[in-house]
């Protein structure tokens, strides 16, 4: 039995040596590169593109049957530009077990490839690059750039296992000239180990992207574990560590994130329509520091819920400026345009602060509560303002309106009782101002993007206010019509006059033009209709007086 055994174990690593010999001899012998024509024949063959090898090819043996390559291209298929090639890497180095391959597994000890550069293309007819299902080089009718882009159908496919994966300095152009878009990935680092199939494995990416329609720059590095079941068309992402920032029409900087997705797609064959419309998922979002279009959160807290259509952000969490931020929104994107379901509210938040960094300039100061209710649709920002609808309600507590002086107002208006009203005073060019009040309220009703408020109410030691006026979201136009009458402590000597005149201490002012300038001044039309009422009245009553008189005569 031992003898057996023996004779066993020597034959096995007879044969081992005997392998290890022959490959030997076989590297020693044959030379890779007397075979780059026949190389660069079959892979013309099978992909119908031009192939070259402009660099040396060397192979290894041990342990595992590796290739490496030196100055790759592959091109264009037709009807595409010759001169831009559809690939070139300057440095590729594969390694691969034979013995699996024989059960149709694939064991890949490692993939490396050094300044790989990809140029993806859409034509204006639809037609893509990077469909390489018809390899025929004279066949021009390609697949679209929706067929495309769709997710691969549930096929079966075989045991996939990558011990280590390493893409450095990679550069990718997207340039999609149906639509307009130009997207440059450039320094595109990606690093992965134990790769396979249904289950978990680390990965680490980071890179830059410029783009056009929107103009963006990008800044991405991410890290954690991803899993990719393409059979079953389902992918995990697990305690992800990211951080990004963009800089454009959308500037968005976030810090220290982390994320853990759960996404499936709902229907394979739906190519047409929106990504949102074909996955399921769960997730939880949790970013330190984010910056969104100047607008500064800390410690943001979101859930994900994704399922057939629908996707929901709920609950939304995040420090706001000294206060709290808390939002819920609900897409429904199953219908032609995607419906949006927003609860929004804002507790003691710094709104100063808040208006400084958004716009340059802290017009109001104080601490900023808000509760909003609002629905509307559209996929474009016109669209999602104009048909907005809902209600809400605002309060800021102990603060400051920064360049306006009612005090200056009130003069101007005094300047046209002493001018006898025969014109309208010189506005004063001083500049500046302001009113500090004690609270500042209102309820407000939002119809196709319009916010009007009907109980507009400021408070101070000077100036009780009450008004009315709308705010239109999309040109973010302002018009308002305020009365203004003397506080607890205030200067009733500017109400004296008009109020003599008048008999009414509510002195009407105007507030018009953009949120981000707006303009100032007593409602002249309104003061001269009450002037020729007044007027009016007085010239009635003398003249009944004097009839009466002339009737008792």
């Amino acid at each position: 039995m031992k003898k057996g055994v023996k004779i066993a174990l020597w034959s096995i690593a007879a044969l081992f040596l005997l392998l290890i010999i022959g490959l030997t001899v076989l590297v020693i012998v044959i030379n890779p590169n007397d075979y780059k024509p026949q190389i660069t024949a079959q892979v013309q063959k099978a992909t119908g593109r031009e192939f070259a090898i402009n660099g040396d090819i060397g192979w290894s043996f041990f342990p595992w049957i590796g290739l490496s390559l030196e100055g790759v291209t592959l091109g264009n298929p037709a009807g595409f530009n010759p001169q831009i090639p559809f690939a070139t890497v300057k440095e590729a180095d594969v390694s691969v077990q034979l013995l699996p391959l024989l059960t149709g597994d694939i064991e890949i000890g490692k993939i490396e490839l050094i300044d790989p550069t990809l140029h993806l293309t859409v034509l204006k007819n639809s037609r893509t690059n990077f469909d390489f299902s018809q390899p025929s080089s004279n066949n021009t009718q390609s697949t679209t750039a929706t067929e495309a882009l769709q997710p691969p159908e549930a096929t079966e496919t075989p045991n996939i296992n990558i011990a280590h994966l390493q893409i450095d300095n990679a550069h990718i152009i997207w340039d999609n000239q149906r639509d307009g878009q130009y997207v440059d990935v450039t320094d595109l680092d990606l690093s992965a180990n134990h790769i396979g199939l249904d289950r978990l494995f680390p990965v680490t990416l980071s890179f830059n992207a410029n783009s056009k329609n929107p103009d963006l720059f990008s800044h991405v590095t991410l890290d954690g574990k991803l899993m990719a079941s393409p059979q079953k068309q389902h992918y995990q992402l697990s305690s992800l560590d990211f951080s990004f920032e963009t800089k454009g029409k959308i500037n968005l900087k976030a810090t220290k994130g982390i994320a853990d997705m759960d996404l499936q797609w709902n229907d394979a064959n739906q190519a047409q329509k929106l990504l949102l419309r074909q996955l399921h998922g769960e997730g939880d979002l949790r970013i330190d520091d984010v910056v969104f279009n100047k607008i500064h959160l800390t410690k943001l807290v979101f859930k994900l819920h994704a399922k057939s259509g629908k996707l929901a952000l709920d609950p939304m969490k995040a420090n706001l400026y000294d206060g709290v931020f808390n939002s819920s929104i609900n897409i429904d994107a199953t219908g032609d345009e995607p419906q949006f379901k927003i609860t929004e509210s804002l507790k003691d938040v710094n709104v100063g602060d808040l208006l400084k960094d958004t716009t340059g300039k802290e017009q109001v100061s104080g601490q900023f509560q808000l509760q909003l209710n609002a629905n509307t649709r559209g996929d474009t920002q016109t669209t999602f303002l104009r048909n907005m609808q809902g209600k809400g309600s605002f309060e800021l507590d102990k603060g400051i309106l920064h360049g306006i002086d009612i005090n200056e107002q009130l003069q101007l208006v005094n300047q046209f009782i002493g001018q006898g009203f025969s014109r309208k005073p010189v506005k004063s060019k001083r500049l500046g101002g302001q009113v500090v009040f004690t609270q500042l309220n209102g309820t407000f009703q939002i119809n196709q993007g319009v916010l009007r408020n009907e109980d507009f109410v400021l408070r101070s030691n000077e100036f009780n206010t009450t008004g009315k006026g709308s705010v239109d979201l999309l040109p973010q136009t302002i018009q308002y019509r305020l009365l203004v009458g003397p506080g607890t402590s205030g200067n009733n000597e500017l109400f004296g006059e008009f109020t003599k005149i008048f008999g009414d201490s509510q002195i009407p002012i105007l507030i018009n033009g953009t949120l981000s300038d707006p303009t100032i001044s007593p409602d002249w039309d309104l003061l001269q209709k009450k002037l020729i009422q007044e007027k009016g009245g007085k010239l009635l009553d003398d003249a009944t007086k004097q009839l009466k008189k002339w009737i008792k005569f």
